[in-house]
């Protein structure tokens, strides 16, 4: 699997440039789930992704056999027809989440509905012998998303708009932005 990263470079005092890249998510996901610390900064250059945290690591850019960057067609906007809701979360009670449930999630291969973050009335994981579940109201609506997904979103600072409908989340701020999709045949199995 991969997956785009755009960021702005600034080039000067007055210009800046939009860059995309392509990478490997799987890479990048393991990396970032075994850093302790609970910020991590990204930086993008013309050949790889730095990520910093309790140590640098640098991702390769994925390129093509003539060396140019691969690009991904952009995810199409969501719809406003098709917006189920949409609001403001705050990063702290997605890193509170992250801290609290996710000892408990599995990592071998398990069902998917027994290994992700149900959002509810509190957060909720299990590995199928054992929950957790902790006390943060996040979303107004129920919604169940992939480990993978939470952890990403842990990335966002301060606070994070989303919109959603029937099947995904787009979560945006100044920096970042993560199209996430729900679990929808899982969650009805929660």
């Amino acid at each position: 699997s991969f997956f785009t990263v755009k960021a702005t470079v600034e080039e000067g005092s007055d210009e800046s440039k939009k860059i995309s890249c392509v990478i490997d998510f799987n890479i990048f996901y393991k990396l970032v789930s075994k850093f302790k610390n609970e910020f991590i900064k990204i930086d993008l250059s013309d050949e790889s992704l730095k990520i910093s945290s309790n140590g640098t690591y640098y991702i390769p850019i994925v390129i093509d056999e003539s060396g140019e960057n691969i690009v991904f067609p952009a995810v199409e906007d969501i719809k406003e027809s098709d917006i189920t809701s949409s609001g403001v979360i705050y990063a702290d009670g997605i890193k509170e989440s992250i801290e609290i449930n996710k000892q408990i999630l599995s990592k071998n291969n398990i069902p998917s509905q027994l290994n992700g973050y149900y959002f509810d009335n509190n957060v909720i994981s299990t590995n199928g012998n054992v929950i957790s579940c902790s006390t943060i109201k996040i979303f107004k609506d129920r919604v169940m998303y992939s480990p993978s997904s939470i952890n990403l979103l842990g990335m966002f600072e301060d606070e994070i708009k989303f919109v959603s409908t029937d099947k995904v989340s787009r979560f945006y701020d100044d920096r970042y932005e993560l199209y996430c999709y729900k679990m929808i045949d899982e969650f009805t199995s929660y």
